[in-house]
């Protein structure tokens, strides 16, 4: 007993290395360098994001000026608060798991497979609001667990500006309280939720009744639910060592579903609170996409606790069933974590920035065909290295001429010799690839080189 006390802190320290000591493996992302740029922004812009319509995480970002502010404008300060919040989150489900009846040892396996869970040491890793959002899940239904109303509003309500689908996390925490013991005050905080959450309604509602399109794929509910098991199973990597693919990973993670539903039978008053966790947003976000596709796993993140104190509860079967629950458990978990660490998945764009800082030219000019991409370019290479051409955008398949037309006229206008084609996510933009094949017709390749995800070719131009 005296040696389980340090549990809890074993687990935190082994989450935080975990998170802490890949954060500079691999660049950022254009995402994430949009943090960066937003969060410099302005002050009036910055105040300004909580009434614009379609801006996403306004108070997030207030809170990462503050930070950039205190620990600099560098990839390694940006991510560190994700780590700092996925290891806040550890603590947070240990504390949860406690809350909901659970024994000491349950609520550590809860804790570890938070520690543990790919899926939470990679987005603890990433730039941007999703380690924050569980911490702050956490955070509220603890609160609301011990009936500090007045915390948990506040969680819930900043929550509504950090990512503009928490709202679904509404209903989750109400279905908490029908759970538990009903008070005057929990009444009241539920009330009072609906005055934070008016100025994004007044944008959100007319988005949603006009059908507005948001690029995302339609997924019916099975193929959601589908999605977000594999991701919090086994995390984002999509192939795995030994040349296993995706279908080993959901297979691992149907293995950690089945066992969590035996978690079920251990947690008999609190299955409808967990079960409404589990699905009912993923429920909603599907309904709400059959009007505007809004889906992706990362944005139902703060969902995956529930799996993990599921999970936690169905592992107590005693003797050698138990054993081999809890190693099963842990080889996914260690599957998910290797096959992260070894096939990155973000594009390097810092080795390709650096490449083309090493090798430009005065006078030389970088066609983006994708040309979002150029902010996260300029986040790596000196400022105003060489002007940037964007490429046309060819998926809604204009003929040859037309781009043909418009390549020559934008690489006539600047005084460039040579062009450096730079093609990140070209399926965005460019799928057919055309700038690359007017560029093979209209100048001579000096170079191709790849980069991880990013593909350069550097052309002479014929003048």
């Amino acid at each position: 007993m005296r040696r389980a006390r340090y549990v809890p802190i074993a687990l935190v320290l082994a989450g935080f290395a975990l998170r802490a000591l890949p954060l500079l493996r691999e660049s950022l992302w254009r995402d994430e360098v949009d943090v960066i740029r937003f969060a410099l922004a302005p002050p009036a812009d910055l105040l300004g994001n909580f009434v614009r319509a379609g801006m996403n995480g306004p108070l997030y970002l207030i809170f990462m000026r503050g930070w950039l502010a205190l620990g600099g404008v560098n990839d390694f300060a940006l991510r560190y608060f994700s780590a700092l919040c996925g290891v806040a989150g550890i603590a947070l489900m240990f504390a949860l798991a406690k809350s909901l009846g659970m024994g000491r040892r349950a609520a550590g396996w809860a804790a570890g497979l938070m520690a543990l869970a790919p899926v939470m040491v990679w987005y603890s890793g990433e730039g941007k609001m999703y380690a924050l959002l569980v911490a702050i899940t956490l955070l509220a239904l603890v609160c609301a667990r011990r009936g500090w109303w007045l915390a948990f509003a506040l969680c819930a309500s900043a929550g509504f500006y950090i990512h503009v689908l928490f709202v679904l996390f509404v209903p989750v925490a109400f279905v908490f309280f029908l759970s538990g013991r009903k008070t005057k005050g929990g009444w009241l905080a539920f009330a009072a939720l609906t005055l934070p959450y008016l100025p994004v309604l007044a944008w959100q509602l007319p988005a949603l009744a006009a059908g507005f399109q948001t690029g995302h794929t339609f997924y019916p509910l099975d193929q959601t639910l589908l999605n977000l098991l594999y991701a919090w199973g086994v995390g984002v990597a999509t192939r795995f060592p030994f040349g296993a693919g995706w279908q080993v990973g959901l297979a691992a993670s149907g293995l950690l579903g089945l066992m969590a539903l035996v978690g079920l039978a251990r947690l008999p008053g609190r299955r409808a609170a967990l079960l409404a966790w589990l699905v009912l947003p993923a429920l909603l976000i599907t309904l709400i996409s059959t009007r505007s596709p809004v889906f992706e796993p990362r944005y139902l993140l703060w969902c995956a606790p529930a799996l993990y104190v599921l999970l936690a509860a169905g592992l107590q079967t005693p003797g050698r069933v138990g054993r081999a629950q809890k190693a099963i458990a842990l080889f996914v978990c260690a599957m998910g974590l290797v096959a992260q660490f070894l096939f990155p998945l973000r594009p390097d764009i810092r080795g390709a920035a650096a490449h083309i800082t090493q090798n430009a030219q005065p006078g030389d000019a970088a066609l983006m065909d994708m040309p979002y991409a150029r902010f996260a370019f300029e986040h790596y290479w000196p400022a105003g290295l060489m002007p940037i051409i964007e490429a046309p955008y060819t998926n809604d398949d204009p003929n040859w001429d037309e781009v043909s037309a418009e390549l020559s006229a934008k690489t006539s206008a600047t005084p460039a010799r040579r062009v450096w084609l730079i093609e990140s996510e070209p399926e965005m933009w460019d799928t057919r690839h055309l700038a690359r094949e007017w560029l093979a017709q209209n100048a001579a390749l000096l170079e191709h080189v790849s980069a991880g995800g990013v593909e350069m070719w550097l052309y002479q131009l014929g003048r």
